[in-house]
This record gives structure tokens, sequence and C-alpha cells, in this order.
């Protein structure tokens, strides 16, 4: 069975300790919700989605590259792997 993913960045949904539920629809982390509200004025985006970065309580720093949840870091991480063929 394939992860659900975010309604608002497409990102598989690979670790639910941010996974936000509203009206049905599922969102990665708390971010995104507030971004596909309309939320904005960061310069700041996710390394892996490109979401701009607006509500930092999920956010993730791995190697000077900020995420805006687990989920994106985990993800951007597995795909790291397989480019490099680890």
């Amino acid at each position: 069975m394939n992860d659900p993913a975010c309604a608002q960045c497409g990102t598989p949904i690979v670790d639910t300790a941010t996974l936000r539920k509203r009206d049905g629809v599922v969102f990665c982390c708390a971010n995104c919700i507030a971004a596909a509200d309309g939320a904005g004025g960061s310069s700041l985006a996710c390394a892996h989605c490109g979401t701009p970065i607006v509500d930092t309580s999920s956010e993730v720093e791995i190697d000077q590259q900020v995420f805006c949840c687990h989920n994106c870091a985990q993800v951007h991480a597995g795909m790291s792997l397989r480019r490099s063929g680890a």
C-alpha cells in the first residue's frame, strides 16, 4: 500500500508524527496547512517540496538544509541516496 501524500506539497507521509488532517484532507505538517490557507511572507522554503516555511513548529534542519517537516527530510534523504547509488 502506498503512503498517503500531503494535499499541499504531494510528499508521501512516511512519518505520522507531524501528520495533520482537516476536513478529511491529509497534510504532512502544520506548515503545509498554513501554506494551503494562503499564509506567506517567508523567504525560506522547504528544501524538498519548496513550500514556504510559514509555520516553524515542525521545521527540521539537516546538513544546512531546511525542511518543513520530517516527511520532507526523510523523502529527500531517500531520493539523495538513490541518486548517489547508495
